[in-house]
């Protein structure tokens, strides 16, 4: 839908501007608003260049809306081409690089995400791009990159990725933790649902003695749930052992975990 669309004939084709676009792709629950820009049909294409509003369609949403910017369309035999680049609206950051292909045909297509590289400092925190890490870690310093896919057909949505940071800092409810390294592969990226064993390592933990060189193997599961298979440390000459539990996030609540030492010397 267009609130505003105008054109005039030129040089064989025609031109114009639009404003006030709304749209989504297929069942894909992502939400296009606020389209401005300039289009031309010409031989048998229509181009078209501006920028937009992208936003979760979920009834609670995940992600803020995003603004995309250097969008640029190409239609022509039935078939849609589209690029554009995602930022954070509130500090101008660059998210993901957008390449979306769809067949009028068919009604299928997919849209492929390049994140290069988000910087979290000062100026960028996650809890500006998603609400999910609000009140679960805070002065995150460190970077995020990775890609995506999205595909959608009349029949279903399908979408996986796969992202990864290396020795980031952050602030949890049980301490500061540093050196947190991982790649995490998503089965269903829309719900962030990974696949099974998935491997974290944090160099430090501190909830008020230090704890080094973790490992942890977990997933992530829809609803903002953490299950974790297993956690290991070397500690005090021994071993510090976390036993499987599933972690909720989705509301504030009390969390239990139960850790088992074995082999430790008192003296350390």
């Amino acid at each position: 839908d267009f609130a505003r669309l105008d054109g005039r004939l030129a040089n064989g084709g025609v031109t114009g501007t639009f404003a006030g676009g709304d749209g989504r792709i297929g069942k894909v629950p992502l939400l296009l608003s606020d389209a401005a820009g300039d289009w031309r049909f010409l031989h048998g294409a229509l181009d078209v260049t501006g920028a937009l509003t992208v936003s979760d369609a979920a009834a609670s949403p995940r992600l803020v809306p995003l603004a995309a910017r250097h969008v640029s369309l190409h239609l022509a035999q039935n078939r849609i081409d589209a690029t554009g680049t995602l930022f954070a609206p509130a500090s101008g950051a660059r998210v993901a690089d957008v390449t979306i292909a769809h067949a009028l045909a068919s009604g299928e297509g997919h849209a492929a995400l390049r994140i290069p590289g988000i910087a979290f400092d000062d100026k960028l925190q996650p809890d500006q791009l998603t609400r999910l890490t609000y009140g679960v870690i805070a002065d995150v310093k460190g970077s995020v990159s990775g890609d995506a896919r999205i595909a959608w057909s009349p029949a279903a949505v399908t979408s996986t990725g796969a992202f990864r940071t290396a020795g980031a800092d952050l602030a949890a409810a049980f301490g500061p933790v540093t050196g947190l390294s991982t790649e995490i592969h998503f089965t269903d990226l829309l719900n962030l649902e990974s696949a099974p064993g998935q491997i974290a390592t944090i160099a430090s933990i501190n909830p008020g003695i230090p704890v080094t060189d973790g490992r942890i193997v977990y997933r992530t599961l829809p609803g903002n749930r953490v299950e974790v298979t297993t956690g290991r440390w070397p500690f005090a000459g021994g071993e510090l052992t976390l036993e499987p539990t599933l972690l909720d996030f989705s509301a504030e609540q009390t969390r239990r975990l139960t850790f088992k030492g074995a082999g430790m010397d008192a003296g350390q």
